[in-house]
């Protein structure tokens, strides 16, 4: 029999061939959401049931279960190796559960309901994507009742991306983080100054790609592993151990879209840029969660982006591109304009005291349609009322209401409640990174990030898909997940504000 070291490598062998393919797979959906011609959508849409069928194979043909079942046994194997091929074989077992044709069938209609949002948006109608979105639900329940769930259909599809939570615990969450924030909005917006000079500034779209390129850059992103471009919505998506592609999208005469959602984008490549290259394939080398995923982009976007101190480090950087318009501008404009309150019913722009409610309708409305107790003909309506129940109004055009969101197009059903977990998660660590470091605030203001990657880097990066965001938030904060922190981050940042502004 092969020793434990020979059957890793070739259990290393095959991952890396299985991870070649899946870089394939997703080029050429990072080129399908940037540059594919409109008229190339169904062909896209056959050559990515092609491969997603073909890594389906490679992955569940029976030479991974065994080898990795013989590596669990073996007592001489490391802890790390065992703890690999336990995860490794959780995913196996879990696409086993899906045959090859399902693969498939689901890949090609979720390329072609992606298209179908496109054109939906473009027409500002829903026919076209409510027609394929349908189909795509009807498969993501097929996959729910395939998969196998003890409570909830909705908890096999969360746990695609959150393995240990359930939707029960996603309901209390949602509950419990609501009467806080609830709370603190009304404490904070009847005293919030309404405007602030850094709303109409206007710069071109080409001056603010280049200050896009040179902020991301200062903050750790690599460009000779990485690139960025414009999309419809902004992703991150990293297409081999070097090659970590982000996009984002700008706002005509308005650099602040541009600013924070390019630093959100960032925090996801950052993340994937500090990932273990040389285990590129296996767990050790792959991220831990979407919603660990999700801490990385919101401690760069808000914790850090939006804080005071790197608003200092972001008005000597505008202040350089640009002296003669940014002079009048002063630090304090800058700051509110960074946590400017606002009803806006689009999520990515929701100030955030009411982003995570924007989270809670989604999750309700996925769960609903999962259960079958809502259609997805009536799903435009019942999105409608929810925003109106909550924020007082009515969406006018669907690029504001249900078709905002790429993710649904995706068929990631299950997706939404890592932001709200990852929002948590991401005010816990950037308290335990002040904590531990009391110059922690000069650097962030004087624009040095290398505390911040190093320590993200021991703490986060280092070991992957090791460690569970509940295994996580034990191990480097000495507790579980709490949302008192991104209650506590929130009161001592806007109070500030107000503060400042009295």
């Amino acid at each position: 029999m092969e020793s434990p070291s020979q059957l890793w490598k070739q259990i290393e062998a095959k991952s890396r061939v299985i991870s070649h393919w899946q870089s394939i797979n997703t080029l050429l959906m990072w080129d399908q959401e940037t540059y594919l011609p409109l008229k190339g959508n169904a062909d896209r849409s056959d050559q990515l049931a092609l491969v997603s069928g073909h890594l389906h194979h490679l992955i569940t043909d029976g030479f991974l279960e065994e080898s990795l079942v013989n590596l669990e046994k073996d007592e001489e194997s490391s802890t790390i190796v065992k703890k690999q091929a336990e995860i490794w074989l959780r995913d196996i077992r879990r696409r086993k559960k899906l045959s090859q044709s399902f693969v498939e069938k689901l890949s090609k209609k979720t390329s072609l309901t992606l298209a179908s949002w496109e054109e939906s948006r473009a027409e500002n109608s829903g026919k076209a994507f409510n027609a394929q979105f349908s189909e795509l639900i009807e498969l993501k329940k097929e996959e729910a009742e395939l998969i196998g769930y003890h409570f909830h259909p909705y908890d096999a599809l969360l746990q695609e991306y959150e393995t240990d939570f359930y939707t029960s615990d996603l309901r209390q969450l949602f509950q419990n983080l609501s009467s806080k924030l609830t709370a603190l909005d009304q404490k904070i917006r009847p005293q919030y100054p309404t405007n602030s000079k850094a709303a109409s500034f206007e710069w071109s779209n080409k001056k603010q790609w280049d200050f896009s390129l040179d902020l991301i850059k200062r903050i750790g992103f690599d460009f000779k592993r990485g690139r960025q471009d414009i999309s419809t919505h902004p992703f991150t998506i990293r297409i081999g151990a070097h090659d970590v592609r982000m996009t984002t999208r700008i706002q005509d005469n308005h650099i602040g879209e541009m600013i924070w959602s390019c630093l959100h984008e960032a925090g996801h490549g950052i993340y994937e840029q500090g990932l273990n290259a040389n285990a590129y394939g296996l767990p050790l080398g792959e991220a831990a969660s979407l919603s660990v995923h999700e801490s990385q982009s919101r401690l760069w976007e808000n914790c850090i982006g939006r804080g005071s101190a790197f608003i200092h480090f972001l008005k000597k950087l505008l202040d350089g591109a640009d002296s003669k318009r940014w002079n009048p501008l002063s630090t304090l404009d800058l700051f509110t304009e960074a946590n400017r309150l606002n009803d806006s019913l689009v999520r990515t722009q929701s100030d955030e005291l009411r982003y995570h409610q924007h989270i809670a309708i989604r999750f309700e409305l996925e769960c609903q349609l999962m259960k079958g107790e809502l259609s997805v003909s009536d799903l435009e309506e019942a999105w409608n009322e929810s925003y109106f129940r909550d924020f007082g109004r009515y969406p006018q055009m669907l690029t504001e209401g249900y078709l905002q969101d790429v993710h649904w197009a995706h068929g990631s059903i299950g997706y939404f409640p890592t932001y709200s977990l990852g929002s948590i998660m991401a005010s816990q660590l950037y308290a335990q990174m002040k904590q531990e470091n009391p110059n922690f605030t000069h650097l962030i203001e004087e624009g040095n990030f290398q505390f911040i990657h190093a320590w993200l880097g021991k703490h986060v990066f280092s070991s992957g898909r090791l460690r569970s965001l509940r295994e996580l938030c034990h191990d480097i904060c000495g507790e579980p997940l709490n949302s008192d922190y991104l209650i506590a981050d929130l009161n001592e940042k806007y109070s500030l504000i107000l503060d400042l502004h009295a």
